[in-house]
């Protein structure tokens, strides 16, 4: 095992902080930091987020475009009265 040296007193008491808060060892308290943040990056939105913007964006302009096949209002079509009621 590779052994890491910290050289950097405010990383340090970070460290401990944390150690200290969550009742465990330096190096518990690096590993669970570290293994958060793997996890938060692994699971964080799509770095391409500009990308996945624009393909709603593109889904959207496309639904605009569809064709009214019924014009009935939503309240009509599922069946509400002016008084919110089904009818």
């Amino acid at each position: 095992a590779m052994g890491l040296s910290i050289k950097n007193d405010e990383t340090e008491r970070l460290v401990r902080e944390l150690a200290s808060i969550r009742k465990v060892g330096v190096t518990q308290a690096i590993q669970q930091a570290v293994q958060n943040e793997l996890q938060r990056e692994k699971f964080s939105p799509d770095k391409n987020w500009q990308r996945r913007l624009a393909d709603v964006a593109k889904i959207q302009q496309q639904s605009k475009e569809l064709p009214v096949l019924d014009s009935r209002s939503d309240d009509e079509i599922l069946g509400y009265g002016d008084d919110g009621l089904p009818n």
